[in-house]
């Protein structure tokens, strides 16, 4: 790639994460002028910090399916990595997740590091795509049965465009997988110092492929998958009754699939602003006031904050160490 074209990379990729940050900051504007500012801070005075306390806990233990999922797709494969390095290594991913301008920026850092500690990049690639795909898979079924039994949602057309656009995304993403056939399209069409991309990659479809032999290995990690969702619930009732309304975990059962959908569609800075609105939009259908569906949605940002700065020291830790290998 000549020094022009990566100048026009660059300038494609500044450009895109600038326009991500004004639509998240009009989205949150949107949303805070629809909720009241004077809403919003009656509710937020007043939480209650046991509730608050609560979700935070559940948010920690909220992080292991994901953890487990991981290590059972690599163990299926043949590699034993330790549960404390992918702890440190999902939380580092999380950090990343909330400081570059894509949900899946924590992916490849998490990917890099087991690829290193495995010596086996396709792998450990084949492994968080599983981990990420099984998830997204269960959360769109989810969604679907939420709109299913609660027909009067789909009235609402973004809402509904946003789960459908999920949907095809998800059916994309899956085609360029794993279909063989693209590899050798490629082939034909770009230039030959562009191949070793494509010789990776056709490592990384070997690599998922051999999951077809392990149905043991995907049944598992979509029952992690479960596990993550029903607790993702699970924490949102939690830090929603911290603001004095009594809500059903059943109706959480319905909106939150909803809103987790919103935040997938590639909008907004990490999802900001989407999933808040979609808080908003959903928390009164429910007979529960906008005011506390953005409170909750802000707490859970703030446990998230937490948690990610978590995975920084743990990062911070690590660059230390190689500083101090090095020398």
């Amino acid at each position: 790639m000549s020094s022009g074209e990566e100048d026009k990379t660059l300038l494609r990729k500044q450009l895109l994460s600038i326009t991500s940050i004004i639509i998240t900051v009009l989205l949150m504007l949107l949303v805070i002028s629809t909720v009241g500012v004077d809403e919003l801070i009656a509710a937020l005075k007043n939480a209650n910090l046991l509730f608050i306390g609560l979700a935070f806990i559940w948010a920690q233990f909220l992080n292991l399916p994901g953890i487990f999922k991981v290590q059972g797709l690599l163990r299926a494969q043949g590699h034993r990595v330790p549960f404390f390095f992918l702890f440190r290594i999902y939380h580092i991913g999380v950090f990343f997740n909330h400081f570059l301008p894509s949900n899946v920026g924590g992916d490849f850092v998490r990917t890099y590091e087991i690829g290193k500690y495995t010596d086996d990049p396709a792998t450990s690639l084949a492994a968080v795509f599983v981990e990420r795909l099984t998830g997204f898979i269960v959360l769109v079924v989810f969604a679907v049965i939420a709109l299913l039994t609660h027909l009067g949602l789909i009235e609402n057309t973004l809402l509904t465009l946003a789960l459908l656009a999920v949907i095809c995304g998800l059916i994309m993403v899956v085609w360029l997988a794993v279909d063989t056939r693209l590899i050798r399209l490629f082939e034909r069409i770009l230039p030959k110092p562009l191949h070793k991309y494509l010789a990776k990659f056709g490592k990384f479809q070997t690599s998922l492929y051999r999951y077809r032999d392990q149905p043991q290995a995907l049944r598992t990690a979509f029952l992690w998958s479960l596990a993550f969702n029903a607790g993702a619930i699970v924490y949102s009732w939690l830090a929603a009754l911290a603001f004095h309304q009594p809500i059903s975990l059943l109706d959480m059962a319905v909106v939150i699939p909803l809103t987790m959908v919103v935040a997938i569609v590639p909008l907004s800075f990490n999802g900001i602003g989407l999933q808040e609105w979609a808080f908003v939009l959903l928390f009164p259908l429910i007979g529960v006031p906008a005011s506390v569906g953005l409170s909750a949605m802000l707490t859970i940002r703030l446990i998230s904050l937490i948690t990610a700065l978590v995975g920084g020291l743990f990062y911070l830790q690590r660059h230390i160490r190689r500083e101090a290998a090095i020398a």
